[in-house]
């Protein structure tokens, strides 16, 4: 599963340039080939390094955005503190530099297509819901490889 940017505003048929994102099955799974262009952008993310937004290649005028209620959306680049975002590469997360929360799932039981990505505290006890692999775009052959290096750790 990768995370996505919804293509749809949050507020549609109004334009507020606000989307949601959660977890979606990997475009190059996808069998028909409209359905796995279409949603190949939607799936791609940029980190700019300087600025330490983590932005949509969909809308790559837009970044990724810690709400006060702990849910994430995608909107306007802003030089907001709830668009800092750092990432752990010794714990595998994300988080947001200025709350210290972690990009996780919200599910609490099952992690499946469609669950909601929220941030949460970064304690051990979230690992399990907040891990995530960088794979850099062109390299989706190494989901295969991720995926089973995770199966033989549990």
């Amino acid at each position: 599963m990768v995370l996505e940017i919804s293509r749809t505003d949050k507020y549609a048929p109004k334009v507020t340039g606000v989307y949601n994102i959660d977890l979606e099955v990997f475009s190059g799974l996808i069998k028909n080939k409209k359905e796995r262009e279409e949603r190949k952008l939607a799936q791609q993310w940029y980190y700019d390094a300087e600025t330490k937004y983590l932005g949509s290649k969909l809308f790559p005028d837009k970044v990724l955005f810690e709400g006060a209620n702990k849910n994430l959306i995608v909107y306007a680049k802003r030089k907001l503190k709830n668009q800092i975002w750092n990432f752990d590469d010794k714990r595998n997360l994300w988080f947001n530099m200025f709350t210290n929360d972690a990009l996780m799932v919200a599910s609490k039981d099952h992690i499946d297509v469609g669950s909601n990505v929220i941030t949460g505290s970064k304690h051990i006890k979230n690992k399990d819901k907040s891990f995530w692999s960088i794979i850099p775009c062109g390299q989706e052959h190494m989901m295969k490889h991720i995926r089973e290096n995770i199966e033989n750790k549990q």
